[in-house]
């Protein structure tokens, strides 16, 4: 029987992910009544989790699965491939086009591809040092208090190439009060930072060919590490003579025809 048990939720989550209770909460309160739980309970415990909320893309709308996870206990029990299939079946009788989900672990994208999932959402990895940061980064950007709906704004703006996943002004506004930094000036662009073992990884940065190199002149002046760390669009203007192409998400379309790649920078974590 699959049923929701919000304490259970919490639990499984904060324990498998590291996430604060409080976090979780404010996940739960946010979306309460966007987002989709879908649990396999045993003994009154929640032993697997999955969380579906809404998404798009190129005009369709899907949903994002988000946050699974089994117990120990648990694992190989056939427990999360049964809620798979039972979000597979829910998104399609609402209506739903797609469903789209990021593997935490490379061993994980064949785990989904065997279970239908096709290796679909990219990203360019660029790695640059401080000083070719400041190298490269020109003229200047005020910053400005981040505004939800008009990153949104610039997001379907920016992001016209390459099939991206778009959120709700609402989830935008949940990614910005809970990421680590976020960036953002009024009509130049933003970028999402999070920093880890001096190295900051830019999750998202959006600017016109215009304005891209005062977005990294923001960066440079607004953080201090040794190493930059990008995930930018297959067709973003910024790029290097090095650079890696990481599969970043996958896809189980409801429709035959699929994009041959489409692009994730920001994602609900």
């Amino acid at each position: 029987m699959i049923t929701v048990n919000q304490e259970g939720i919490i639990n499984l989550w904060s324990k498998t992910f590291g996430d604060t209770h409080e976090y979780v909460e404010g996940f739960i309160d946010a979306f309460s009544d966007k987002a989709e739980f879908l649990t396999k309970e045993v003994n009154s415990e929640t032993a697997s989790m999955l969380c579906m909320i809404e998404c798009s893309l190129s005009g369709r709308k899907g949903k994002y699965i988000y946050a699974c996870a089994t117990d120990e206990k648990y694992k190989k029990s056939g427990f999360m491939t049964e809620l798979l299939e039972k979000a597979k079946d829910k998104a399609q009788k609402d209506g739903y086009d797609f469903l789209v989900l990021v593997p935490a672990t490379k061993p994980l994208f064949d785990y989904y591809e065997k279970r239908g999932y096709k290796t679909f959402l990219k990203a360019k990895e660029i790695k640059v040092s401080s000083k070719i940061l400041k190298i490269l980064s020109k003229g200047e950007a005020s910053k400005s208090e981040a505004d939800a709906k008009k990153i949104n704004e610039m997001r379907k703006a920016f992001l016209t190439k390459s099939p991206a996943v778009m959120w709700t002004d609402e989830q935008m506004s949940f990614l910005i009060k809970n990421y680590d930094k976020v960036l953002y000036s009024e009509n130049i662009g933003y970028a999402f930072l999070r920093e880890e073992n001096n190295t900051v990884f830019i999750d998202e940065i959006c600017a016109d060919n215009k304005h891209f190199c005062e977005m990294l002149k923001l960066i440079s002046d607004n953080t201090e590490a040794d190493n930059y760390c990008f995930y930018v669009p297959m067709d973003c203007p910024f790029t290097t003579d090095n650079f890696e192409i990481k599969n970043k998400g996958m896809i189980l379309s409801f429709e035959n025809s699929v994009e041959k790649e489409g692009y994730i920078g920001l994602q609900m974590e």
